[in-house]
């Protein structure tokens, strides 16, 4: 028998959760009569959840979630209805087979995600269908962050922080879903997969450059809930050691990693309920020792950093971009095309072991030591999203904020590899062609001694690259170019927006502390801290 009730729809995009979820609330009221049942709901449209730029792990994590949450609805009777097709195609023939009386979804705060939300929020005003949106996937509403500022994004952090302080804290988390009473919707429509799909099904294959090493992080709420939990372990045994943002401060690049930004890129994760799982635990620390109990913005840091990314990106449909991006500094960049360093780089045989190693691991478990790059990254982290991403890049980049970048000591691989693994085990594992290497030429092969090599089974230029740039040389000449740029930039002839309107930095000491610097410029920047 067809089941033909009304419907409330939630649709799902980033909010892959029950946890703290005000949009599933909202539709699971009054979904409990009679004549109207509830359907939960997520599009693979081609763009959304970054799918249009995507890699397999990113995939396996996103339908892993899926999948959890699939899980979840049938031990209360129901399914996860899994679309694939444009949104407004979707909700037409849910629509013409169970007339949809209301629609919610969890806020997208990116640019791209507001205009599909916009089509549809026109649909649903043709159709007299309630739309309601739910501020969720952010702390903040960036929209009321721009509206405080004048209807600009404020474009320093200080200045974003000072906002902030005035509209006072974020709102708590919002009690669990209750499905026990929710009549769910079991009408077959068109647009659905006749499986659960993989990522195979969806065109998505593994990168075949590097044979897989292992799995590291599995998608879904209740491994995040896990997560969590291994988390605050981790930080609260820091705050009684008196240190904070342990992830930054001693990052453990062979460990199974402690960052929770995958879960919270997915909303499998409530960012409301990290944050404050974090303060509370700090307040309880302080209360403890008979400290004062104030909020310290300090141990939440990068998730503030987090808000003022999206808060950048929500007005600017080109935040991804260079030159029609209005905070981003157009630099002229070498052409990646035909370029054999960059091509050396992406296959990670650049002939620095510390920074193949990275690409290797990227590329095999979607979870790397640093980002270096935008499109290349965004398609293979697992944690990427568009505001964030591009924002981190445009600080690596030098693109927009520039007091950063005045010490050519910044970043050396051979050091930076030295630094955070004395002995060689992250290169050696994921770098084989050098596991037998002496440790003393783990990190500059090229140095070891042809017999070495031979011994070894390692021949540089042949087993494994020879450099592809003399590192001191090309760091002296990018510092002198930078330099010529700052210069140029800082002339009105030359700049062709005022500074004020470029995403920066409010002084040196802020862009310090963004990279995790040392004020002498010789400390690197660390693993991703959310």
């Amino acid at each position: 028998m067809t089941d033909k009730r009304k419907s409330h729809v939630c649709w799902f995009r980033n909010a892959l959760r029950l946890h703290d979820n005000p949009a599933l609330i909202e539709a699971l009221k009054g979904s409990d009569e009679e004549s109207t049942g509830f359907i939960p709901l997520f599009i693979f449209d081609g763009t959304s959840n970054g799918t249009d730029l995507i890699g397999y792990n990113r995939m396996s994590y996103l339908l892993e979630s899926l999948k959890d949450l699939d899980e979840q609805f049938k031990k209360f009777g129901g399914s996860f209805i899994i679309a694939r097709g444009s949104p407004i195609q979707v909700l037409k023939e849910i629509h013409s087979k169970n007339p949809i009386m209301k629609i919610t979804w969890e806020q997208d705060p990116e640019n791209k995600g507001q205009k599909r939300d916009n089509k549809v929020r026109d649909f649903c005003a043709n159709t007299k269908i309630k739309a309601i949106e739910k501020q969720g996937h952010t702390l903040f509403d960036p929209w009321h962050i721009i509206a405080a500022n004048g209807g600009i994004p404020p474009t320093t952090f200080t200045t974003f922080s000072k906002i902030v302080d005035c509209i006072g804290v974020p709102n708590r988390p919002v009690p669990n879903a209750d499905l026990s009473h929710a009549n769910f919707i079991s009408s077959n429509f068109s647009f659905s997969f006749d499986k659960f799909p993989t990522p195979e099904d969806l065109n998505i294959f593994p990168h075949s450059t590097f044979d897989d090493t292992k799995k590291v992080y599995m998608g879904g709420e209740l491994k995040a809930l896990e997560d969590l939990e291994r988390r605050m372990t981790h930080e609260i045994d820091h705050f009684r050691k008196g240190r904070y943002l342990p992830n930054r401060r001693s990052p453990d690049i062979l460990c199974p990693p402690k960052s929770l930004s995958p879960d919270l890129r997915f909303g499998c994760l409530s960012v409301r309920k990290f944050y404050w799982g974090i303060i509370d635990a700090n307040w309880e620390f302080q209360k403890a020792v008979g400290l004062n109990i104030e909020i310290n913005h300090q141990i939440v840091a990068p998730l503030l950093w987090r808000e003022f990314f999206y808060t950048m990106a929500a007005k600017n449909q080109y935040f991804t971009e260079i030159q029609r991006n209005p905070m981003c500094i157009p630099i002229p960049w070498t052409s990646t095309t035909d370029n054999k360093q960059f091509d050396a780089f992406v296959k990670g045989k650049t002939g620095f072991p510390f920074i193949d190693a990275g690409l290797r691991q990227l590329y095999s478990q979607g979870w790397i030591h640093h980002v270096e790059g935008f499109k290349l990254f965004f398609k293979y982290l697992l944690d990427a999203d568009e505001a964030v991403c591009a924002g981190n890049w445009m600080w690596i980049s030098n693109s927009a904020f520039e007091e950063v970048f005045n010490c050519q000591h910044c970043i050396d691989p051979v050091n930076f590899g030295r630094r955070h693994d004395a002995h060689g085990e992250y290169v050696k594992r994921f770098i084989p062609e050098l596991k037998s290497m002496p440790l003393e030429y783990i990190y500059e092969p090229w140095k070891a001694p042809h017999d070495v090599q031979v011994n070894v089974g390692c021949i540089i230029g042949e087993h494994y690259p020879s450099p592809v740039v003399n590192h001191k040389q090309i760091s002296k000449l990018n510092t002198l170019r930078m330099k010529k740029l700052q210069l140029e930039f800082s002339h009105t002839r030359s700049n062709p927006r005022p500074r004020s309107e470029y995403l920066h930095p409010s002084n040196s000491t802020e862009a310090i502390k963004f990279m995790s610097f040392e004020r002498n410029c010789r400390t690197c920047p660390s693993n991703k801290s959310i």
